[in-house]
């Protein structure tokens, strides 16, 4: 159970970042964010 949400956690820092990135490069795509979730969930 804290494994779990220890990933979760993690996993929605890293999309954080991942989004920071995104909008200092002035591309924000927000298609990939929702695609990634589904596959982190399966794992």
């Amino acid at each position: 159970m804290i494994l779990i949400f220890l990933s979760t956690f993690i996993f929605f820092i890293v999309e954080l970042v991942s989004k920071n990135k995104k909008k200092k490069t002035g591309k924000i795509i927000d298609d990939d964010t929702s695609d990634d979730i589904p596959t982190i969930i399966n794992l």
